[in-house]
């Protein structure tokens, strides 16, 4: 809930092994931010985040999938900015 799009930092949200039915309760506070105060989340910020498997899974990223299964993936945060422009209502 406070990721920032104009910071530079990866906002990485872990939620602990859960029991099914405790999912289920997890799920919906997601939707309002007030997850982050449950049992078992924690909030991590960084620049770089690597995920590592011990067996090849496939990988999507922006909705599309990649062509291989990897065990090993790593985003890095770039420090230049994207100019965006967007029509506003007049």
């Amino acid at each position: 809930p406070h990721a920032r799009f104009d910071d530079g930092l990866f906002d990485i949200c872990i939620i602990e092994a859960l029991p099914k039915k405790r999912i289920f309760q997890y799920l919906p506070r997601t939707l309002n931010g007030s997850h982050i105060r449950l049992p078992g989340v924690k909030i991590y910020r960084s620049r770089k985040v690597t995920i590592r498997s011990l067996q090849k899974l496939p990988v999507h990223i922006d909705g599309e999938p990649m062509t291989d299964s990897i065990n090993e993936l790593e985003f890095k945060m770039d420090n230049r900015k994207l100019r965006v422009a967007a029509a506003g209502e007049s």
